[in-house]
């Protein structure tokens, strides 16, 4: 899956683990207390955008962003944008 991966914030917010769980594209924040609690599963909207549902911005829409190379570099959910760390 090429979303799959981690991204940060770096200045408000820690970073997140975007993973396939039972087959569903989910976000997820690794240095919570318990991860799968806040877990945020991804629907797909079409191209690279997915509706939010569970955790903090349920019903948002969260997009990522490709470079030049196709390759994804960025992931904007609700009002907070993350950059791809694990490239």
């Amino acid at each position: 899956e090429r979303y799959v991966g981690l991204y940060t914030e770096g200045k408000y917010f820690t970073d997140i683990q975007v993973m396939l769980l039972d087959g569903v594209l989910t976000m997820v924040w690794p240095d919570e207390d318990n991860p799968w609690e806040g877990r945020v599963r991804l629907s797909p909207l079409g191209g690279t955008s997915f509706r939010m549902i569970g955790g903090w911005a349920n019903g948002e829409t969260a997009t990522f962003e490709v470079d030049a190379r196709d390759r994804v570099v960025r992931l904007s959910a609700g009002h907070v944008v993350w950059d791809r760390t694990d490239r």
